[in-house]
């Protein structure tokens, strides 16, 4: 059982660091860096991220604009649903 909370809390840990990554927030200088989180992989990781990011934003705009609607016309409709890709996207 010690182990499934050890592993449970260092998931918690790394969520929180990605979280506060994204939003720009610097990393305390003290924390250790997962082996398995190489130069390589981290790379793999952010490239998915924005891949998927941006694949989310072009459906994004199919819909509006297949409902006939111009990122003009609905800006906010447009920048609500960003939103709501960047939150999903860091889950």
């Amino acid at each position: 059982m010690i182990f499934i909370r050890e592993i449970q809390y260092q998931l918690k840990q790394s969520k929180t660091a990605f979280d506060n990554a994204f939003q720009g927030v610097l990393p305390d200088p003290t924390t250790e860096i997962p082996s398995f989180l190489s130069g390589e992989r981290l790379l793999q990781i952010l490239a998915k991220l924005k891949k998927d990011t941006l694949y989310n934003a072009q459906k994004l705009v199919q819909e509006l604009t297949s409902e006939g609607l111009t990122l003009a016309s609905n800006r906010q409709r447009y920048l609500y649903g960003l939103q709501e890709i960047k939150l999903n996207n860091t889950e």
